[in-house]
């Protein structure tokens, strides 16, 4: 889920890079649905800003009292003009879920009155297939309760650091509506980008330890309401972006503060396999970029940011509009690029690319991944900011069943040739400068969720033979 927080004239300043905005990317408010609850549930989020150069200098203003305000504001603008059509991992922070689950009777009320907190906006609902139906009922009890930040999380409740199904049912069931307030944010370290990572700092969380402390903190603030699903919420969006009885009409909204947004439901990967028809048609693809090693790649490549797009043929104008659109910009988009870790020839990806498949896929459609340094300082004698370092692709629909899993690609130096998009780049083509001598040095993961395409590897050959006779032809052994 992605949000801008923004006011719209900071806005403004990337407008011209990433375009006008459509209604549905302008939701602050989402819907999470947990089918197996867990005592190990986390809130992550993660602060992206414009690219401007190396974490550490770009943190700098963020941390401490600036006397030359003017010159940072100036130095934004031009990174605005500039680079605003690209990213960087800036900070992050975590939420230790179940303590605020628990917590609620631990805490410190806020001096807001009952009156005052039921007008706050939900930003927690369910879906109707949730274990969590009985946390509905109380969505009407509104209170509202404040929390410290990232580094002054801990209370009483933090002591606890397991929890079995009873305890976490008694939680559950005496669930309140809540508001916690964030008041500093993690740096992010550029060395520290992979899911294992942050997986690492999770369990830190949970407990006192020694090695968040040498983190370095950027004070922020940022506060959240959590409460139970509520029935008469209206104008909530699914997955595919459909509108939800009751529906909101959000013709008129202008992005403007105190307007109503729309309410995205979040798809859930749960962490156990959830066997239900399908009710409904549902073709989604999730792409995760991971990492890169351009260390063998002779040249100037180390602000590498990744190019996804999700091709129909070979050209430039087959790539189809089918990516969904993060916050304040359109609502579909023919790419997508990820953040970019500033000289790092070997860089890791947290990104998430979702994106609409088309109901007829075929042997052509490919996912088209390019490889680009990005320029971070202005030079005279270059005019572009972005310079194509690498290629690669991956077939999506092969031997007739659509292809889903962990890839690890070769990257090729020069833009693929001709009829590429009929064989993958594992095949060592002639007279193609590859890099690293043709080694697999990218890694992407490929995500499908689909009422369409079926995973199984055994329904998928059983549907295939069943097509094979109804159009008349026998299968070989």
């Amino acid at each position: 889920f992605y949000f801008d927080m923004n006011p719209d004239s900071l806005r403004k300043m990337v407008e011209p890079h990433v375009g006008p905005f459509d209604v549905s990317t302008l939701s602050r408010a989402c819907v999470l649905n947990v089918t197996y609850p867990s005592s190990d549930l986390f809130l992550v989020i993660k602060l992206e800003k414009v690219l401007q150069g190396d974490i550490n200098e770009c943190a700098e203003p963020y941390m401490k009292d600036e006397k030359n305000l003017d010159k940072v504001r100036v130095n934004a603008v031009q990174c605005c003009e500039r680079l605003g059509k690209y990213r960087m991992p800036f900070a992050w922070t975590a939420i230790y879920l179940m303590n605020v689950v628990s917590g609620v009777n631990s805490l410190e009320r806020d001096s807001c009155s009952d009156k005052e907190s039921t007008g706050s906006n939900s930003l927690d609902r369910k879906s109707s297939m949730s274990n969590f139906e009985q946390l509905r009922k109380r969505a009407s009890d509104m209170g509202s309760l404040t929390r410290r930040g990232s580094l002054e999380r801990r209370t009483s409740a933090d002591k606890r650091y397991s929890w079995s199904p009873e305890d976490l049912t008694s939680s559950l069931d005496t669930f309140r509506p809540v508001t916690l307030t964030v008041t500093s944010f993690f740096k992010q370290e550029s060395d520290k980008l992979r899911d294992e990572d942050l997986y690492k700092f999770l369990q830190d969380l949970k407990r006192p330890c020694s090695v968040l402390k040498k983190l370095k903190s950027i004070p922020g603030v940022l506060k959240l309401d959590i409460s139970p699903f509520s029935e008469d919420v209206k104008g909530c969006l699914t997955p595919e972006l459909e509108p939800l009885i009751p529906v909101s009409d959000f013709d008129t909204l202008s992005g403007s503060e105190g307007k109503s947004r729309p309410i995205k439901e979040i798809l859930e990967f749960p962490a156990k396999e959830v066997l239900l028809p399908h009710f409904f048609y549902r073709n989604l693809l999730y792409v995760y970029p991971k990492e890169l090693n351009f260390t063998g790649r002779t040249g100037s490549a180390r602000n590498i940011a990744v190019k996804v797009q999700l091709m129909c043929g070979e050209e430039d104008h087959h790539a189809l509009p089918v990516i969904f659109g993060k916050s304040s910009c359109p609502e579909y988009c023919p790419e997508a690029y990820s953040t970019v870790s500033y000289h790092n020839k070997c860089p890791n990806f947290y990104d998430e690319v979702k994106m609409s498949l088309p109901a007829n896929l075929t042997d052509q459609h490919h996912l088209l991944f390019t490889f680009y340094h990005i320029s971070c300082q202005r030079k005279l004698e270059q005019n572009t900011v972005e310079t194509p370092v690498g290629y690669t692709w991956l077939p999506l629909f092969q031997d007739n069943r659509l292809q889903a899993g962990e890839f690890i690609l070769p990257v090729m130096m020069d833009h693929p040739p001709p009829n590429y998009s009929y064989i993958t780049p594992d095949v060592l083509l002639p007279g193609i400068k590859w890099v690293d001598n043709h080694k697999g040095i990218f890694t992407v993961h490929v995500e499908a969720v689909t009422s369409v395409h079926t995973q199984d590897i055994y329904l998928d050959h059983f549907l295939n033979l069943c097509a094979t006779l109804e159009q008349g032809r026998i299968p070989q052994r």
